[in-house]
């Protein structure tokens, strides 16, 4: 009798979890909980990078029909144009792994959510700095992704058109007081698009179209401290600025 409970136990406990066969990040056990194939898929998504001088990020999410519990992803990058930095976490529950091996030239994530992920919303932003030209998806390869243990497909979002690459920053543009409370005024030297967007690429105040020579004021007073990027652009420039809210 005991050898017939004892050889319960050790079944249910082997049926619990999956162990990751060649998990790119850390190595560990997830519930079985959804069955991932090639229509579930993990998006890096560079249209939404934003800058920080020289230092780009830009955010990963996932698409999938299935209760999605566990990301783990790997890739090799462009070592002539960018220097690795960070993986930045942009949820709450997250539990996350990353780490980037000089022996193989990979950078390496793993990681487990108490809740499921949820599909379209940035879950974490991968940060490089760039050498000499804004980010493409040219610079990654030998990518690798699994949604709880299991091999997906992937997608990458590419960053501005090929054709947008030589335009330089318009310094003429100007954004105050900065750091922020209640009202950022921005100064337009030409007609342009105005956004906001917080670190993860998400917009938090919709696209406005403003006249040449004009400046307007933005309500900040609901938005949460921290880190934005203000980015104002027409066919013929681009201007990127950090903007800090602090209430």
């Amino acid at each position: 009798m005991k050898k017939i409970i004892l050889t319960m136990l050790i079944a249910l406990t082997a049926g619990a979890g999956v162990v990751i066969a060649g998990n790119p990040g850390n190595v560990g056990k997830y519930p079985r909980v959804a069955a991932i194939n090639a229509q579930d898929t993990v998006v890096f998504d560079l249209s939404q990078a934003t800058t920080f001088g020289d230092d780009v990020q830009f955010p990963v999410y996932i698409m999938s029909d299935d209760t999605v519990n566990a990301l783990d992803f790997s890739f090799k990058f462009n070592h002539a144009n960018l220097i690795y930095d960070s993986i930045i976490n942009l949820t709450l529950h997250l539990q996350p792994v990353s780490y980037y091996d000089t022996l193989d030239s990979i950078v390496r994530f793993s990681s487990f959510n108490t809740d499921r992920y949820k599909n379209d919303t940035p879950i974490v932003a991968i940060r490089f700095t760039t050498i000499f030209n804004p980010i493409s998806s040219s610079d990654l390869s030998t990518i690798k992704v699994y949604l709880n243990g299991n091999p997906c497909s992937y997608k990458i979002i590419n960053s501005i058109p090929t054709g947008l690459l030589n335009i330089k920053e318009d310094e003429s543009v100007k954004v105050y007081p900065n750091p922020v409370r209640e009202k950022l005024n921005i100064d337009l030297p030409e007609k342009a698009i105005v956004e906001l967007l917080d670190v993860s690429g998400k917009r938090v105040i919709e696209p406005i179209a403003v006249n040449g020579k004009q400046s307007i004021s933005l309500n900040t007073q609901d938005l949460a401290n921290g880190i934005y990027m203000m980015k104002v652009y027409n066919d013929g420039f681009l201007s990127i600025k950090k903007v800090v809210i602090s209430q």
